[in-house]
């Protein structure tokens, strides 16, 4: 896939095994607090689609009633609200 879309020079691929047998699903919960991670993405998820997506769908929905640099820049600031709250 990386060869594919020629994004060879962007990406860093590796992997590896582990020497001393697998880590059970208890094990990966302590590591990584999957419940923790799993409510932070449920979180985002839920503002995503009551917040976020209402307000992409207005402006999209109204793109005849914007002059096309106006619409640009409700998209743009879309964009930078969304990378901002996803982070």
């Amino acid at each position: 896939m990386v060869h594919k879309h020629g994004a060879g020079q962007y990406v860093t691929v590796f992997s590896g095994k582990l020497e001393h047998g697998e880590i059970t699903a208890n094990q990966a919960e302590e590591i990584w607090s999957l419940s923790e991670i799993t409510q932070v993405y449920e979180e985002k998820l839920r503002w995503y689609e009551e917040q976020f997506e209402p307000l992409l769908n207005a402006v999209l929905n109204n793109r005849s009633s914007f002059a096309s640099e106006v619409y640009a820049l409700e998209l743009f600031v879309l964009f930078l609200t969304l990378g901002e709250t996803i982070k």
